[in-house]
Order: C-alpha cells, then structure tokens, then sequence
C-alpha cells in the first residue's frame, strides 16, 4: 500500500468537477424531460411510469456497478473506466433525447416502413431509462473515488467539495437559460439545453479522470472468487448502523412530496402559471404558436429550480461548517 498524497485546494477542485458536470445532466433530466415527452404524447401517468427510471436504476445499478467497479483491475483505474463510460454514454443519451421523434422518422424512412406514433414516446422514455442507468453508473463509483485517492483524514474535506459540486452543478445548469434571456435576450432551446448538458458532463468527467490518478490494485485471494450478493449487501449496509432504518423511513416519506414536485413541476409552470392548454391533439401549427409561452414556462422551472438548489447549498455549507466546528472542538475538549 503505497502512502496517499494529501490533496490541495486545485487537486480537490479537479476532483470535484466532474460532479459538477454531472449535475448538469441531472438537471435537464428533472426539469426538461416533462416539455419533451409531453409534446411527443405522454399524459402525467405515462410520464410518471416513466420517472420510475431514476429510482429504479439508483436502487439497482449502483450497488453493481460498485461491486464490480471495487473488483475491476483494468490499466485504467478501478472506477475512472465507470466514471467516463457512464458520462459518455450520457451525453449521447442526452443528445438522443430531444431528438427522438427525428430519430424514429429517419430509421423508419431509412428502412423504408410506416413508424407508429407511439415509437418516438417508447424511444424517449428508453433514453430517460438509460439516461439515469449511465449516470448511476458513473456516480456510484465516483463516490467510491474517495477512499481510493485521498487520505482517510481528508475524506470530510473532498465530501464537502463534492456537496458544493452538487449544489453549484445544480444552480448553474439551470440557471443558465434563463440568465441568457434575461441578460443578452438569447433564449436556448430545449435540444440545446441538453447538448450543454452533455458537453459539461462529458468535459468535467474527463478532466477529473485525467487530473486524478487512482493507485494500482491487486485483488486479495478471496475477492478473486467472491460473488456480489446483492440481498447481502442490503443486509450489510442496514447491519451498519441502527440509525441507517431511521435515516431510510425519513428519506422515504420525504423523497415522496420531493419526487411529486420534481416530476411535474415544469409542466405544472407550462399549463398553469403560463396558460398553455393541452396541445397533444392539435396540429403543428397550432403547436408552434405556443413554442414561446412552452419556453418562457421552462425558464420560470429553470429559475425557480436553480433558486431552490442555491437555498440548499447553503444550508448544505452552514450544517457542514457547523459540524466541522463541533467535531473540532468536541476533540479539544477530549
């Protein structure tokens, strides 16, 4: 075991910015998946099922991917192979999304058969599906990144930089079209949003993998031939603590009113605040007439969620400060 450099304030931040970019990937999949798949036909029920992708695939792929990512001996790294697969396939999945209907048309054109109606909607929800797969992929590792590179006594310091990612990550990807209209009066459309995303996900993630250099690994004997159980590990992580089943209960009733609010809150600044009526069974004429108030009600979501994201990391630094300084004085007093 060779001994870990400490890490100075350029290292963290480099360390921290593919967070950064990944954020921004989150972000457009919160707050503009709603206008896409609406206007490709999906009701608040189908677009709820289709939600499901975020949980789904956070509950299931990252405990595998973590397993395999702390087995994994490639020339690249343990967890950096994860990190820039999850973020490259992302952002083609970010690009591929606001395009669906563009891509069904052509692959139906290209082979020359009558593409259902429906095929664009099942295409972009297979995108949001695999949207939040790959950046559970990268996420579940880069959290493991931590132990791997940095010292043990350093590790409250890079998870404080990574929560301040989070939070500048969130704010910015989403304050970024409505800063542009209000400043210099350019509105960004929807697919461009997601092409920004895409870039700032693919560019942070390939900074940090570049600039962070993960040790050697040689797996033990045991770990050679040790199976990843994934019922075990959820027996394991609740066996670590009696307050894991306190902290879950919390977060489960709390994500319910969470999850209702990112999930139709968009659509609910479209329809409601801004007046835009039901357009799934009108022409495309009359679809385009609204194209302005549909991306003025997007900006006002945008705004409304960049401000929510920079009042929680806030309050995400002023609990981390306070509870540094009590750690602090608590080992003084010992």
């Amino acid at each position: 075991m060779e001994e870990l450099k400490k890490f100075n304030t350029a290292k963290f931040l480099s360390f921290a910015l593919g967070f950064f970019g990944l954020q921004f990937a989150w972000q457009m999949r919160i707050i503009l998946s709603g206008p896409v798949t609406e206007n490709l036909g999906a009701s608040p029920f189908i677009f709820g099922l289709i939600w499901l992708a975020g949980p789904f695939t956070g509950m299931v792929v990252q405990p595998i991917v973590g397993a395999l990512s702390d087995k994994t001996t490639s020339r690249f790294g343990r967890r950096r192979p994860y990190l820039l697969g999850g973020a490259l396939l992302s952002a083609l999945a970010l690009w591929a999304l606001p395009n669906s209907e563009l891509i069904t048309n052509t692959i139906g054109s290209s082979l020359n058969i009558l593409v259902h109606p429906l095929a664009a909607l099942c295409f972009a929800a297979v995108m949001i599906w695999i949207l939040d797969a790959c950046v559970n992929i990268a996420q579940g590792p880069y959290r493991a990144l931590v132990p791997d590179v940095i010292p043990q006594e350093q590790h409250s310091v890079a998870n404080s930089y990574i929560s301040l990612a989070i939070g500048l990550g969130s704010v910015v990807a989403a304050g970024t079209a409505p800063f542009l209209k209000w400043a210099f009066n350019y509105q960004m459309s929807i697919n461009a949003q997601f092409i920004m995303a895409a870039l700032a996900f693919t560019l942070g993630m390939t900074w940090t993998c570049l600039m962070i250099k993960e040790r050697k690994y040689e797996p033990k004997e045991d770990e050679k031939t040790e199976k990843f159980n994934f019922i075990q590990s959820l027996k394991d992580f609740f066996a670590l603590s009696p307050e894991v089943s306190k902290i879950c209960w919390m977060q489960f009733f709390t994500w319910i009113g969470n999850m209702c609010m990112m999930i139709y809150f968009t659509q609910y600044a479209v329809h409601t605040v801004f007046g835009v009526p039901d357009l799934s069974a009108v022409s495309e004429a009359i679809k385009s007439s609204y194209d302005h108030a549909v991306l003025a009600g997007t900006n006002f979501s945008s705004i409304c969620f960049a401000i929510f994201n920079m009042f929680c990391n806030i309050q995400s630094c002023l609990f981390c400060s306070c509870y540094s300084d009590w750690c602090i004085s608590s080992q003084i007093r010992k």
